[in-house]
């Protein structure tokens, strides 16, 4: 027997591993005999136990914290407080097939926790993710409860064609809505790929990749977990539009300016108007008609979890009720979610698991959904929502607004959706063969099931006669005074397979890990579509009930596939000198069979100067330096399948009831097949057989940087996005009488660059931790080719601008304040004044259409951030996180703003000639045209979250046989700053009505542990 083991003792050593600063037990905590593969993990109770030699040493490791390593020295018992660290180098990263500790990254990755997510009260991880994570440009445009509308930006638009990322789930590619309904409660970690990083996922990480990790079993005890949430939903902004007094005096200036023979209101009803005393010409509020002061939501997540000798298990149970805003409470979503994952140790060798989830979600809806509609709150306020005797009253332009959000009025929009994930996983060690090497497969099948169907109903609205005292009914619409209904019903899937051949080993100071892989998808979905008219009434809302006439079908059939091999190669030295390098070849269904692959290559190196022996001398305040640099290849197959071939359709080849055009005696259409319906069937656009990949080349350059051990910590990135390939419509025009489309072809190209940074600190004074960090985002980009006609005037020029901007418009330089400023500048025929004075761009003395301009700007910030403070202190804790942008423009041009009470008090009329606002114009007014006037600056700073908590005694909760429980508070959107606060709406609206306001959200709830 060797020496240095003659004489141990192997002895059982058990102990409480709990959190320095609270005192709070930490489950799940890694216990490890330093050399060896031995190693247990607390319970959720915090305790542990595990066989070691009597002069071991035992090492505590957990996420978040700076790891122990405690000598044995002979004991049973040791207690172990650990304390929480702001930057962990050995903290595991998820990264693109696999896993990364911090200090050895060399791509720009930025994660994110299940429990911050947690912290946010909302049931959408979109909006959850929002100011958490540089590089993350995200806006959220409102939406209906099921289906709201937040979009994600990775580092800002590099592209004409699709921005959206690449989200992938547990290793398998799958979509933003699969995404944005998990619940928080299931969710790991999150990781965002920004540069080389993300190359590995080749043909589809032009945008970056989410990756997103959900929980899965632990070793320990098993232990219940529920978490519990009431939410309470109000509008951020509530509009005021004009009283019936301000919008009847608006109509009647607009018509007197523009000359008209008669004015809509006559001074007896201004005069009902003003003095408010005929209920026939009242004022109505409709946004207090139409929207309820707050909406409940609640959601609820149950899971169970813990291991045995050989298994890992977690089961949870998640339930998610969501009301709209809508008075009619005819609006709202439900969802289920069930998902499972079990791992075993088949033998030595083998592992194998499973990961299910199911998900079941219902919305309904009423014909309208979208309480911000001029057909809902915009409607004009002299309308009487009902009479007294409870009949529907009068209309407007867009209809009876009450009957539009009552479903069984004027119809209902129902949807269903049942999604099943299914992934077995399969983990096969060949160290017997050659250290490190393992064979890791995975294969998943999802499958999608859904159902919708509208039905538009007629109704009845009334209108009164005070001399007869009647009511007459009237039909909102006697052109269609018939029930409708479309059904849709569709099914789609995912079957994909991977085999990856994996090798990771040390070899002194030297590091490798490596891997080779495979990887095949395919997806398809199916939808059959119908609809008929003339159902005998609205509680028969089934197809056979229709009129067989009105009959119209339809049905899709969709696939896709890919294949792609891939691999990548990690190289460390003395944790100093890293290397990255992958490379993959993708094949895409979208491209012709010659040129159907595409290759991706990236590499990426950190140096961690902090290691050098010449740095010895910052060691008492230097904990980490790494400078990284990278550069990668990557691409988009996100286009329309089969441009490289012909394509057929049926439709007419000439417009119905027109001579065809002759040429040499032929009509040039060739007519595959007679249809006696449809039309013929014809050729609708030109094949493109060169078609190819859209590419992007990404350079990243960053700093990492932690000092005063560990409390403070910096991460910075420069990088560069070469958009090329883009395929976008062309510029050449052939006769109509082809009927020939010319293909989309690959030649656009885009530059985006930008920096970002994020900025933590986290200490501890006394009995209290502090904690803070910054975010910032900033990207511009520029379009530097684009198909344009040659001719193409300056102001419709896409080359130079950014994405987005603004075109078409005349240049604003203030208001007409009298005829004589008027008739000393150039101005359009017919200028009058409180007219917009435009400038005369190209110096004629007169405004026209060549005086118009390219605004480049957007609604797409240029920057976003994000800052939290937050406390820890005896059980409670407190956090705070602000969200801003700016650099973002937004178009307040159109009737979703000119209605408006700010506009109306603050328009110019002959006793206001010093007006903010322009004179009131009518309707077909063409003096009132976009212009610059109306660009205005979309910066804003939100106190996004607030969430404040405690966690109960230990010696109360024990009494209950409890492990831990947190009460807490959460608000979510609960203040705004911003520079459009007169037109009452949100920032993030994005120019116009958002199909849903954003909400304020106050939530109480509890986590329980037992």
């Amino acid at each position: 027997m060797p020496h240095a083991v003659f004489g141990q003792e192997t002895i059982t050593v058990n102990g409480v591993v709990t959190d320095e600063a609270s005192g709070l037990v930490l489950p799940g905590v890694n216990v490890i005999v330093k050399g060896t593969a031995q190693g247990t993990m607390s319970d959720f109770d915090g305790n542990y136990t595990i066989t070691a030699n009597s002069n071991a040493i035992l090492v505590f490791s957990f996420i978040g914290y700076q790891n122990q390593e405690i000598p044995v020295e002979n004991r049973n018992t040791i207690n172990v407080a650990l304390a929480e660290s702001s930057f962990n180098m050995d903290e595991v990263v998820v990264i693109g097939y696999g896993q990364r500790t911090k200090g050895s990254l060399t791509g720009a990755v930025g994660t994110t926790t299940g429990k911050v997510l947690e912290q946010a009260p909302t049931s959408n991880m979109q909006q959850a993710l929002q100011g958490r994570i540089p590089g993350l440009i995200i806006t959220d445009r409102g939406g209906a409860p099921g289906d709201e509308s937040v979009n994600i930006l990775i580092r800002g638009s590099s592209s004409l064609n699709d921005n959206n990322p690449l989200v992938v789930i547990n290793g398998v590619p799958r979509t933003m809505d699969d995404f944005k309904y998990l619940s928080s409660s299931d969710i790991e970690s999150v990781s965002i790929l920004k540069d080389a990083a993300a190359a590995i996922y080749g043909a589809r990480a032009a945008n970056g990749v989410i990756l997103v990790q959900t929980k899965e079993g632990r070793k320990g005890e098993a232990q219940f977990r529920l978490n519990t949430q009431y939410r309470f939903n109000q509008v951020t902004q509530k509009s005021n539009y004009m009283n019936s007094l301000q919008r009847a005096t608006y109509e009647n200036e607009g018509a007197g300016y523009s000359g008209f023979s008669s004015l809509p209101w006559s001074n007896e009803q201004i005069e009902h108007f003003r003095l408010d005393d005929d209920p026939l010409y009242p004022n109505t509020n409709w946004f207090d008609e139409i929207v309820k002061p707050s909406a409940t939501e609640m959601q609820t997540n149950l899971s169970y979890s813990g291991s045995s000798d050989k298994t890992q298990y977690y089961v949870s149970i998640d339930h998610l009720k969501k009301e709209g805003l809508l008075t009619s409470n005819d609006l709202n979503f439900k969802q289920w979610q069930a998902t499972t994952n079990f791992s075993v140790q088949v033998t030595k060798d083998l592992k194998l698991g499973t990961n299910l989830r199911y998900a079941t979600s219902r919305r309904k809806e009423p014909r309208l959904n979208n309480p911000y509609s001029s057909s809902l709150v915009g409607q004009e306020p002299w309308l009487i929502p009902r009479w007294p005797n409870g009949l529907l009253g009068t209309a407007g332009e867009g209809g009876v607004p009450l009957a539009q959000i009552h479903r069984d009025l004027a119809g209902k929009k129902d949807y269903w959706k049942d999604d099943l994930y299914m992934q077995f996983d399969v983990d096969y060690d060949m160290s017997w063969l050659t250290k490190g090497l393992k064979v890791i497969g995975y294969a998943a099948f999802d499958r999608s099931f859904f159902r919708q169907s509208n039905l538009t109903s007629p109704y009845t609205f009334y209108t009164f006669n005070p001399v007869t005292d009647e009511y007459t009914g009237n039909i909102n619409d006697p052109a269609q005074n018939f029930v409708t209904l479309d059904v849709a019903k569709g099914s789609g899937g995912l079957d994909f397979y991977n085999v990856k051949l994996d090798y990771k080993n040390n070899f002194g100071l030297h590091h490798i890990a490596a891997f080779a892989a495979f990887e095949q998808n395919q997806t398809f979905s199916h939808l059959i579509s119908g609809s008929r008219r003339n159902l005998p009434n609205a509680s028969q809302p089934y197809l056979w009930a229709g009129d067989s006439g009105s009959m119209r079908n339809n049905e899709q059939y969709f696939e896709t596939a890919r294949m792609n091999y891939f691999g990548s190669l990690h190289y460390k030295y003395d944790s100093k000198y890293l290397l990255d390098f992958t490379l993959r070849r993708d094949g895409s269904y979208n491209f012709p069979k010659d040129g159907r692959f595409g290759v991706f290559p990236g590499v990426s190196a950190g140096y961690v100067i902090s290691k050098e022996s010449f740095m010895n001398g910052s060691r008492s305040w230097l904990d980490h330096l790494k400078l990284r640099v990278s550069y990668a290849k990557m691409g988009s197959d996100n286009t329309a399948s089969f441009q490289y071939l012909n394509s057929y359709g049926y439709g007419w080849a000439i417009p119905f009831g027109t001579t065809p055009v002759l040429v040499n005696g032929y009509q040039p259409y060739t007519v595959i097949q007679e249809g006696p319906d449809q039309g013929d069937q014809v050729r609708i656009p030109s094949a493109n057989p060169t078609i190819t990949w859209e590419t992007s080349f990404q350079q990243n350059y960053g700093l990492d940087l932690v000092v005063l051990n560990g409390k403070l910590d910096l991460s910075v990135d420069y990088f560069v996005q070469k958009r090329r390939d883009m395929l976008l419509p062309s510029d050449v025009t052939v006769p109509q009488y082809t009927a020939i489309n010319m293909p989309d072809l690959n030649f656009g190209k885009v530059d985006n660059r930008g920096i970002e940074f994020a900025l933590n600190y986290k200490d501890k004074i006394g009995d209290v931790n502090i904690f803070g960090g910054l975010n910032f985002t900033y990207a511009k980009n520029e379009i530097l080719e684009i198909a344009e006609p040659t001719n193409v005037p300056e102001w419709r020029k896409q080359e130079g601008s950014v994405i987005g901007s603004y075109n078409n418009l005349y240049d604003a330089i203030g208001i007409y304040s009298s005829i004589e400023e008027v008739n000393s500048t150039p101005h359009f025929d017919g200028a009058i004044p409180g007219d917009v004075i435009f400038r005369d761009v190209d110096g004629d003395g007169k405004i026209t259409g060549n005086d118009r301009i390219r605004v480049d700007e957007s609604i797409i910030p240029e920057i976003q951030y994000g800052f939290n403070l937050g406390a820890e202190y005896k059980g409670f804790s407190i956090d705070v996180l602000f969200n801003g942008q700016a650099n973002a423009t937004v178009n307040m041009y159109g009737e979703d703003f000119k209605f408006t009470d700010y506009i109306f008090e603050r328009r110019w009329t002959p006793q206001n000639t010093n007006a903010l606002y322009p004179r009131s114009y009518a309707l077909d007014d063409t003096r009132h045209t976009p212009s610059t006037f109306w660009l205005k600056d979309a910066s804003y700073l939100r106190l996004k979250n607030v969430s404040i908590a405690y966690d109960l005694p230990k010696s109360l909760i024990s009494k209950l046989k409890l492990s831990s429980v947190n009460v807490f508070v959460q608000g979510r959107n609960l203040m705004v700053w911003d520079n459009i606060k007169e037109y009452d709406f949100d920032p993030e609206g994005g120019g116009g009505i958002s199909p849903y306001p954003q909400t304020r959200t106050f939530s109480i709830g509890t986590t329980i542990n037992f």
